[in-house]
């Protein structure tokens, strides 16, 4: 196992809307914690997990209590966030990978080329994604609900 886990806003949302210690979201970060993996993401993480948020909220299946509470354990994951100032060249690469692979956005593309040049595993929740460059990229991972 990698020292270093990616995961993106998906699969965080997963993890701390999960009501079930079986959950695999919360299976996966007992065994990265036990194990001593460092969790990164890009920058716009907290962005992306704040909207996500506030759109469960807007359609009515979270309350505004339970959209802070999830936010709070948002922020206490310990998730190490890298940008342009710690590695020069992640925006070049995101924009390539998203050129090169057809996504539809550059904001996925971040995460893949984070993983990439850290050498890190990626892991989702968003099937779309994870479907859309499987063929083309081997450290992504799909959790799903089992």
């Amino acid at each position: 196992m990698s020292n270093l886990i990616c995961v993106d806003a998906s699969f965080t949302i997963n993890l701390i809307n999960s009501k079930s210690m079986d959950s695999p979201f919360i299976q996966l970060w007992e065994n990265w914690q036990n194990n001593s993996a460092t969790i990164i993401a890009p920058t716009l993480f907290y962005y992306e997990i704040t909207n996500a948020l506030h759109r469960m909220n807007q359609a009515n299946l979270l309350t505004i209590e339970e959209i802070e509470k999830a936010l709070e354990d948002a922020l206490n994951l310990g998730i190490v966030l890298y940008g342009n100032s710690q590695i020069s060249q992640l925006h070049q690469m995101a924009i390539n990978i998203a050129k090169t692979l057809k996504l539809s956005a550059a904001y996925d593309a971040h995460y893949l080329a984070l993983s990439k040049l850290l050498n890190a595993e990626f892991y989702t929740a968003d099937k779309r994604l994870y479907n859309s460059v499987k063929s083309s990229i081997n450290w992504i991972h799909f959790i799903s609900h089992i």
